[in-house]
């Protein structure tokens, strides 16, 4: 009998744990889950910013490096573009690292997701700016409009799926 209460006591633990953990993720904001996705390990630089890069003369987001998590990446070609006129898969992550000066430490994030059945989607994608300590500069939903971002990467041409980069740097 012991043995059995204490098999049942086990798992009762191992489902209260589990159930906890899963509560976490489920009370945070999709800002917050971004937030965690794009400061997560296992992205992948991209090529041409293997070191911090000076930022194109009309960006507003100053030194940069730029990352991709692995469906976004496996998009590129072998020189590491988006083809012209393709588009990235659902669930294509682009972070933009961003850096006060180029010998310093992160100071912000850049967002795009490639997410088009979320509410919060413009273009296809939902667009995020943060600080490194994960307070929010532009919300998702906000849709990309109040921090410039659509406005910037709207019209673009080449297309290669609103992102600059490809042709800027």
């Amino acid at each position: 009998m012991k043995k059995y209460i204490l098999i049942f006591s086990s798992l009762l633990l191992t489902f209260a744990l589990f159930q906890s953990c899963s509560k976490d993720e489920d009370t945070k904001t999709e800002d917050e889950k971004l937030v965690a996705e794009a400061t997560a390990s296992g992205l992948t630089g991209w090529v041409r910013t293997p070191t911090v890069t000076a930022p194109d003369p009309v960006s507003i987001h100053g030194n940069f490096r730029i990352w991709f998590n692995s469906i976004a990446f496996n998009a590129l070609d072998g020189s590491g573009n988006l083809p012209v006129g393709k588009s990235f898969p659902t669930g294509s992550l682009i972070v933009k690292t961003i850096y006060a000066v180029p010998t310093g430490p992160v100071t912000s994030y850049v967002v795009m997701k490639k997410d088009p059945g979320n509410v919060n989607v413009n273009g296809g994608y939902i667009w995020a700016d943060f600080n490194k300590d994960g307070t929010i500069n532009h919300s998702i939903t906000e849709k990309g409009v109040n921090g410039g971002c659509v406005s910037c990467h709207y019209g673009v041409t080449p297309n290669r799926d609103l992102c600059l980069a490809f042709d800027r740097h």
